[in-house]
């Protein structure tokens, strides 16, 4: 699934680069099932998306065309990892490419994996609220 930039003479667009909305922050995802969604560029044709285990995508990459919606789903493409992946997407103008927006950055993991980052994330919450209260009552005490 690579291709390469069809940009007319290899200009960029002035057109700023899409924002990648989700999977960002270090999310853990079902990998099995991963679906990557940026915000729209104006007068995009479409879209370019690249995952890759490092955040200078030189190795390993996985490139692909996406059509001009802004987002897509990929199916059963990344196993579990517990090393962070990257992604990042370019538009496609009439006037070439955009740049290659931020980067974001996720984990693909089992189904169990998911469900138990997000009871870790609930307990870091459930933590920081308790905490929060025991001061609140030290400072009424």
């Amino acid at each position: 699934m690579t291709s390469s930039s069809s940009a007319p003479s290899g200009r960029l667009s002035v057109l700023p680069p899409p924002h990648p909305s989700s999977p960002v922050n270090g999310a853990v995802v079902d990998g099995g099932a991963v679906t990557f969604d940026w915000s729209d560029v104006a007068d995009a044709t479409g879209y370019r998306l690249q995952v890759a285990p490092d955040r200078q995508f030189a190795r390993d990459v996985l490139e692909m065309e996406t059509g001009v919606g802004t987002s897509v789903a990929l199916q059963d493409t990344l196993p579990p990892s517990d090393a962070p992946r990257f992604w990042r997407v370019q538009a496609e103008t009439p006037d070439g490419p955009t740049r290659w927006s931020p980067y974001g950055r996720f984990y693909s993991g089992s189904d169990a994996a998911v469900d138990a980052f997000r009871v870790e994330q609930e307990a870091e919450e459930l933590d920081v609220r308790k905490q929060a209260a025991r001061e609140q009552a030290k400072r009424e005490a």
